[in-house]
């Protein structure tokens, strides 16, 4: 199991940035790996809801399927599920802070099959792109309106 976290401060109030990242169609513009992200489940957001995201991932394009495990408005989401042998659990948790928002993105990936392989040069990509992700994520919710 590989774990890890990222961590912004974003100058704007968590309401608003709750109400970007909870809907999971905005994923496609501020995570660069996904093409399409779309809610599979009926209803509104929360526990037990699915999402489907086609991504480009190692030149390739692949669908993840994820369900929200935790959902409290406002404060934390926490989403689950696979990318072929890869399995991961995600999600956000938000906290103001003087001047805007503390979002912080913890993760735990297991890898397995021919994945496991390439461990290394995985852990070096998904740092790498989830503090580019994160970056823009800030640049986007700071833009003027």
């Amino acid at each position: 199991m590989i774990k890890f976290e990222k961590s912004i401060i974003i100058h704007r109030p968590v309401e608003e940035i709750w109400k970007f990242l909870s809907n999971v169609e905005n994923m496609p513009k501020w995570d660069r790996g996904v093409l399409e992200a779309k809610q599979t489940s009926e209803g509104p957001p929360g526990i037990g809801s699915t999402m489907q995201i086609r991504r480009q991932f190692l030149g390739r394009q692949r669908i993840a399927e994820l369900r929200v495990s935790e959902y409290v408005p406002n404060r934390k989401m926490s989403l689950q599920g696979s990318l072929g042998a890869i399995t991961v659990q995600t999600g956000f948790t938000f906290e103001p802070v003087e001047g805007g928002t503390r979002l912080t993105q913890p993760s735990e990936i297991e890898i397995g099959g021919w994945w496991k392989w390439i461990t290394p040069i995985l852990l070096l990509m998904l740092n790498r792109d989830g503090g580019e992700d994160m970056a823009n994520l800030k640049r986007i919710m700071e833009m003027p309106a």
